[in-house]
């Protein structure tokens, strides 16, 4: 973990006693920092999505299914594969 920094926050007294009933007090500060990893992790993900959005060229792949069907039964059968090859 790198190095921390004490930074004071606002935030709804409702929000962290409920935070405070959940993990107790002394976790507080890692409970607030794992929400916030988690929440810039899904930010960047949404923003990786929204930058690769039309990259995908459905009538160049025409080697997979075209019906929901198809798929999932195409990934069975992947899953299947991946199963007998895990030790």
């Amino acid at each position: 973990m790198s190095e921390s920094k004490v930074t004071p926050i606002r935030a709804p007294r409702d929000l962290l006693d409920a935070v405070d009933r959940r993990v107790g007090p002394r976790r507080r500060s890692q409970f607030f920092v794992e929400a916030a990893r988690r929440e810039l992790a899904r930010l960047e993900q949404t923003d990786a999505l929204r930058a690769s959005a039309g990259a995908w060229d459905v009538p160049g792949h025409t080697d997979l299914p075209d019906t929901v069907e198809g798929m999932t039964q195409a990934l069975q059968k992947l899953q299947g594969q991946a199963a007998r090859k895990t030790p």
